[in-house]
C-alpha cells in the first residue's frame, strides 16, 4: 500500500486549499498551547482536545488515501470520528464554561444538556451497530453535530450579556475568556445551519457542495483554533 498523494492534493484543491488552512491553524494552537502553557488544569484540557482533533484528522486522511477503504466505508468512518470529536469538544467547552461561570442555573443547564447529548450519542451508537435503525448514520451524525453547537451557543450568549452589562468595562483584548468564547460562538453560529442542511445537500448531490463544505466547515473551525491561540497568548489565567 502507498499513500495516494495525488488524490490528497486534489481533495485540497477542490476545497480551495482550505484544509491546509485548517491544519495550520490546528498546529498553531497546539504549539501556542505548549509554549505558553500555564500551571493550571485548563490549558491541559484544551491541549488534549486539540491533540485528539489532530489524531482524528490523521486517521481520516490515512483512511481516505492510504488504506483500501471504499468511499462509503470512508464516509461512515468520517461520521463516526466527527461524533467522537463533537463529544470531546462539548465536554471540554462545558468544563470551561463551568469554571468560567459559577451560576447554579447555568450549572444545571450544563448537566441537563450533557445528559441529553450523552443519550443522543448512545442512540447513535445503537443505530450504528444496527440494534435499531432510527435514522441513517449520516443524518443522525448531522443531528448530533447541530445539537452540540446549539448547546454551546447558550453559554456564549450568557457570557456576552454579562461582560457588556458589567461596570466598569474591562479591556476585552486582555481577557483570554473573550477570545475563547468569541471563537466557539462564531464556530457555533456557522455550524448549526451547515449541519442541518448538509445531509439534504449530500443526498441530492448538490452542485456546490464543495463550496459549502469549504466555507462552513473549514473556515469556522480554523478561526476557532486561531482564537484559542490568541487566548493562550494572554498573560492571564484562561478563566479571566
Amino acid at each position: 500500500m502507498a499513500f495516494h498523494w495525488q488524490y490528497y492534493f486534489q481533495f485540497n484543491a477542490d476545497h480551495y486549499y482550505l484544509p491546509y488552512f485548517y491544519l495550520s491553524s490546528l498546529l498553531t494552537a497546539i504549539i501556542t498551547c505548549l509554549v505558553f502553557l500555564k500551571k493550571s488544569r485548563l490549558p491541559w484540557v484544551f491541549l488534549i482536545y486539540l491533540l485528539v482533533d489532530l489524531i482524528i484528522y490523521l486517521v481520516d486522511v490515512l483512511a481516505a488515501y492510504f488504506f483500501p477503504f471504499t468511499k462509503s466505508e470512508n464516509d461512515i468512518l468520517i461520521e463516526q470520528t466527527n461524533v467522537i470529536v463533537a463529544f470531546i469538544e462539548l465536554s471540554v467547552y462545558f468544563y470551561y464554561f463551568n469554571k468560567l461561570n459559577q451560576s447554579k442555573k447555568l450549572k444545571w443547564f450544563f448537566k441537563s444538556a450533557y445528559v441529553i447529548y450523552c443519550l443522543m450519542t448512545v442512540l447513535y451508537t445503537i443505530n450504528l451497530i444496527k440494534i435499531f435503525n432510527f435514522f441513517s448514520i449520516l443524518s443522525f451524525s448531522k443531528i448530533i453535530g447541530a445539537l452540540e453547537f446549539v448547546f454551546l451557543l447558550f453559554p456564549c450568549i450568557i457570557y456576552f450579556s454579562e461582560i457588556f452589562n458589567s461596570e466598569p468595562r474591562e479591556v476585552l483584548q486582555e481577557k483570554p475568556s473573550f477570545w475563547i468564547v468569541i471563537g466557539i460562538f462564531i464556530f457555533s453560529i456557522s455550524s448549526i445551519p451547515y449541519y442541518l442542511i448538509n445531509y439534504y445537500l449530500t443526498l441530492n448531490h448538490y452542485k456546490y457542495l464543495h463550496e459549502i463544505d469549504s466555507i462552513f466547515f473549514y473556515i469556522p473551525i480554523a478561526l476557532n483554533y486561531f482564537f484559542l491561540s490568541r487566548a493562550f497568548l494572554c498573560k492571564k489565567q484562561l478563566t479571566v
